[in-house]
């Protein structure tokens, strides 16, 4: 499996895999590069700066954990301004609610120079992109597609800590989609995340991916962007259908598998891993069973 085929299906093996060959040191660095472990700075006095433990407090499986999403905590706008690292060619834009601060037809008073850091190269943000788009055209994120743009993103999706048990329960999840587009030359980026969804198909492919859609179909509208991609004619019997009967994702929780498929649903916003043995299912004994036993 190609590491591009690993992320559109969020394979944790390759992801596990992949962190390893990265090592500690160089997997701190770029967290730290990215923003995670620290506050973004925005005018928002409650910011937390959530939760990277520096890797003198690691455990044997910690690397392993953290590739996939866990043992880590960020915030929805972290991982907005990660993403939207990407979307700047590799620039790190620090984020600001204000623009300017001025009176009623006077000249601003203070106007917010965002600090810039290159934190990868644009190489490595034009692959980086172009992997994501396979997550959206053939990956997890399918629901997440435009009409008249191309997107590039990822789902997430991760099991929630209980808070008096200190352990995963694998009945509440934390459920996101984060994209851009358009995807080679990016205007907006937008994370959708959702706090325990209560919807049969929990995963962020299935519940936040097209609730990404509908906002970036009406931004992108609105903001007059250029189309990149055919642009559909849909009748609205034909939206309803296609909302009723969409195909589901190929997602699952961290730690879950389906038959013959690898891992998959690598999340954020979770704590520690936990892994899922699972229990044999009864087996009715039969005349052709017992002669295939013996």
């Amino acid at each position: 499996m190609s590491y591009s085929d690993a992320l559109a299906h969020s394979s944790n093996i390759c992801a596990i895999k992949t962190g390893m060959r990265v090592g500690k040191d160089d997997f701190y660095s770029m967290m730290q590069k990215m923003g995670f472990g620290s506050r973004t700075g925005v005018e928002l006095p409650a910011e937390t700066g959530g939760l990277v433990h520096n890797p003198e407090k690691w455990n044997g499986d910690s690397l392993a954990s953290m590739s996939i999403g866990y043992e880590i905590g960020v915030t929805a706008l972290q991982m907005t301004s990660a993403f939207a690292t990407i979307a700047n060619d590799g620039i790190r834009i620090q984020p600001h609610i204000i623009k300017e601060i001025r009176r009623s037809d006077e000249q601003p008073k203070a106007v917010t120079q965002p600090v810039q850091t290159q934190v990868v190269t644009p190489e490595t943000a034009r692959n980086l992109k172009t992997m994501l788009k396979q997550v959206v055209l053939t990956g997890t994120g399918r629901k997440a597609q435009l009409n008249g743009y191309t997107v590039a993103g990822k789902t997430g999706t991760a099991w929630k800590v209980d808070a008096k048990s200190k352990s995963v329960d694998a009945t509440k999840y934390v459920s996101s989609f984060i994209g851009m587009a358009p995807a080679d030359k990016p205007e907006i980026v937008v994370a959708v995340v959702m706090d325990e969804p209560k919807v049969a198909a929990r995963d962020g492919g299935m519940v936040s991916a097209p609730v990404f859609r509908e906002i970036a179909q009406q931004i992108l509208s609105d903001m007059k962007i250029a189309n990149d991609a055919p642009v559909k004619q849909i009748k609205p019997e034909t939206q309803v259908a296609q909302a009723v009967h969409d195909e589901p994702s190929d997602e699952v929780p961290a730690g879950k598998t389906k038959p013959e498929t690898p891992q998959k649903g690598a999340g954020l916003k979770s704590i520690a891993p936990s892994i899922d043995k699972g229990k044999p299912k009864d087996i009715k004994k039969t005349k052709d069973t017992k002669r295939k036993a013996e």
